[in-house]
C-alpha cells in the first residue's frame, strides 16, 4: 500500500522512502536510533517501550518517551546545524 494512501499529506510534501518496510523495527525505534526491535507502547507489553516511558499511545506518551533520549519540543520545522528532529 502506497505510503500517500495511509498519509494522504504527503502527497504535498517533499518526502522520501530511505528504506524498504522492514518486519524487524518501526518508525519510532528507528527514530530512537534502534534497528533491531519494535517499539510500540501497548499495555499488554509486546513490543519493547522504554520502562520510564508512558505506556499509553497519546502524542504526550510519545514526546515524553523521546524527552528520556534527550529530544527537546521545539516550534521550528526549519533544519538546524547541531540538531535532529523527530515529527511526532
Amino acid at each position: 500500500m502506497p505510503l500517500t494512501r495511509l498519509f494522504p499529506n504527503l502527497g504535498v510534501s517533499d518526502y522520501q522512502v530511505t528504506s524498504p518496510p522492514s518486519a524487524d523495527y518501526n518508525c519510532i525505534a528507528w527514530a530512537a536510533l534502534e534497528d533491531d526491535r519494535w517499539w510500540w507502547p501497548d499495555l499488554n507489553r509486546i513490543f519493547y517501550w522504554p520502562e520510564d516511558g508512558p505506556r499509553e499511545e497519546t502524542l504526550d506518551g510519545f514526546v515524553k518517551t523521546f524527552e528520556l533520549y534527550g529530544y527537546e519540543s521545539c516550534t521550528s520545522t526549519e533544519i538546524e546545524v547541531g540538531f535532529e528532529k523527530v515529527a511526532i
